[in-house]
């Protein structure tokens, strides 16, 4: 499998081949586009960054409420 990382991608995973994937990542996000990302991503497993934002443990609260998947905030 191939993973072919972008600034923007349209979806936050599309399937671009057979085993090639585009992740797309950006470091502009809002509260919902995350909630969104991680939704689109399908990810079971998440970690916040907390050392940056004050909002990292209320988003993993979030994540694990709305969508039901295991989240921290670290560190």
């Amino acid at each position: 499998m191939s993973l072919i990382v972008t600034g923007w991608a349209g979806k936050a995973l599309k399937q671009i081949g057979k085993k090639t994937f585009m992740v797309g990542l950006s470091d502009h996000a809002d509260f919902n586009e995350l909630m969104y990302y991680v939704d689109e991503s399908r990810a079971r497993w998440v970690i916040t960054d907390a050392h940056r934002s004050q909002f990292a443990r209320t988003l993993a609260r979030e994540l694990e409420k709305k969508l039901h998947v295991t989240a921290v905030a670290r560190p």
